[in-house]
């Protein structure tokens, strides 16, 4: 079962109080987590249930802010997924 079966982005705005994320190397990293689900023909609610790929941002130090990620930073997240989805759903229809 995919967390996309039930929403379309999972946004974690400060992982290291999250006691689902598990930290592979070390101690836990401070900052933010937003992935969102890129549609396949158009689509972009959970409904269809057909996603091509994850796309997925984060806001980690020492690399990021270590702030959660803004409400500006997930809605341009959002819009390069759907052009992402858009544009493998033409380079497809090209292929056939």
């Amino acid at each position: 079962m995919s967390i996309f079966q039930h929403a379309v982005a999972v946004q974690v705005p400060a992982v290291a109080a999250e006691p689902r994320v598990k930290f592979l190397r070390g101690l836990p990293k401070v900052g933010g987590y937003c992935a969102v689900a890129v549609p396949v023909g158009g689509t972009s609610g959970p409904a269809s249930g057909s996603f091509q790929a994850v796309l997925a941002a984060d806001s980690l130090l020492p690399e990021g802010s270590g702030q959660a990620l803004s409400a500006g930073d997930v809605t341009v997240l959002w819009d390069i997924a759907q052009a992402l989805g858009a544009a493998l759903d033409a380079a497809a229809a090209i292929k056939k």
